[in-house]
């Protein structure tokens, strides 16, 4: 029940304000250029939820016609039943827009005693060979620049 009315409050909302986010940065040029240029675009999610967020940009970057054989979602979620919802919510829209975004999900719940810093059994924060943070997470760095920070070197 929990589940259902964020689904028709917070996801909705969630979902559109992204979906316009995404499509205003892709109107900009410079910013459609340095994402299309990238061979691989990764997307962390922490607190993913049921995935309105993720799900808004899904939409821009299908109808900025991005290619998505090379992107892959990496969600953290403490909620299964979120996590279940979100999972089949990107393989109903990857079915529907003929699109091949690839989920990786793991559960983690943090609570009010610890942090990302110190939650060091998932994943450890350090300076990528560029300079940048990087997270070093489901067995592979991700760097938190690869996806949708726009205008950094690599």
């Amino acid at each position: 029940m929990q589940n259902q009315i964020y689904l028709g409050t917070y996801f909705p909302r969630s979902y559109s304000e992204s979906y316009q986010l995404f499509t205003e940065l892709f109107r900009n040029e410079p910013v459609l250029r340095s994402v299309q240029c990238k061979a691989v675009l990764n997307i962390l999610d922490i607190g993913t939820g049921t995935g309105g967020n993720v799900l808004g940009m899904m939409q821009a970057i299908v109808e900025t016609g991005l290619p998505t054989k090379s992107i892959t979602i990496y969600s953290i979620e403490g909620n299964e039943k979120a996590a279940e919802v979100f999972q089949k919510i990107v393989a109903r829209f990857n079915a529907i827009y003929k699109t091949g975004f690839v989920l990786h999900q793991e559960k983690i719940i943090f609570n009010e005693y610890e942090n990302l810093g110190r939650n060091t059994n998932y994943h450890r924060f350090r300076r990528s060979k560029n300079g940048h943070c990087a997270v070093d997470y489901f067995s592979q760095p991700v760097d938190r620049y690869s996806g949708f920070s726009f205008g950094m070197a690599d």
